[in-house]
């Protein structure tokens, strides 16, 4: 797959926001990715993701996770670098709930799918391990991370962390949290490009109960 937008100077001009989130303890927390493309003058097929913010060990070997997967697609990053930085930066990031949304704003800052108008972007949120063939697999702690998002928002999670996403809109703040499926990262890409939908969680979901917290 071709870059429909290999200009160098064109791709580092652009600002790329996106939301995810991890497990701090046993809490949830969303994340606020933020990226940048910068050329390079190393000779292709050079590229390279930089990750600031305090990223753990699984969150900086993400770049090896996005080349196989990228390669499986036919996707070829330009030549330079990737920059991302995880928000807040003071806040230690383990685990691999970040590799969709790392995966997903490298693609947008190497400019093979467009961002979310502004208005949107505080609205998705991702999560999900990308496998070197492309697949979104499980992750630990996919309810609290859930709950860390912001109310109202559209959860793009993986299939076999289906059931307990679901749970998260029988909590206080949470009913009308929107919750999508992605299997693969083929399936994000058209999602992005206009291409296709992503399976709505709750359409054959059965209807849940609302949970009290109890009263102090």
């Amino acid at each position: 797959m071709s870059n429909p937008l290999f200009d160098n100077l064109k791709l580092e001009k652009a600002e790329h926001t996106l939301f995810g989130g991890i497990l701090f303890g046993v809490e949830g927390r969303q994340i606020e990715l933020q990226a940048r493309f910068f050329g390079a003058p190393k000779p292709p097929p050079y590229w390279d993701i930089g990750i600031t913010g305090m990223a753990g060990g699984a969150v900086r070997e993400v770049h090896g996770r996005i080349t196989g997967a990228f390669a499986k697609y036919g996707l070829r990053p330009p030549c330079g670098s990737i920059l991302i930085n995880l928000a807040p930066a003071g806040l230690p990031k383990y685990g691999t709930s970040l590799d969709l949304p790392i995966a997903i704003i490298s693609l947008q800052a190497a400019g093979y799918i467009p961002d979310f108008p502004p208005e949107l972007e505080a609205t998705h949120f991702f999560m999900g391990e990308l496998s070197l063939h492309g697949e979104i697999r499980r992750i630990n702690g996919a309810l609290p991370i859930a709950l860390g998002a912001k109310p109202s928002s559209l959860l793009i999670v993986p299939a076999s962390n289906e059931q307990e996403c679901r749970l998260v809109r029988g909590l206080p703040g949470h009913g009308s949290t929107r919750i999508a499926i992605a299997d693969n990262l083929e399936q994000v890409l058209n999602y992005f490009q206009g291409k296709g939908k992503l399976r709505n969680a709750m359409a054959d979901a059965p209807k849940l109960p609302r949970y009290r917290c109890a009263s102090s």
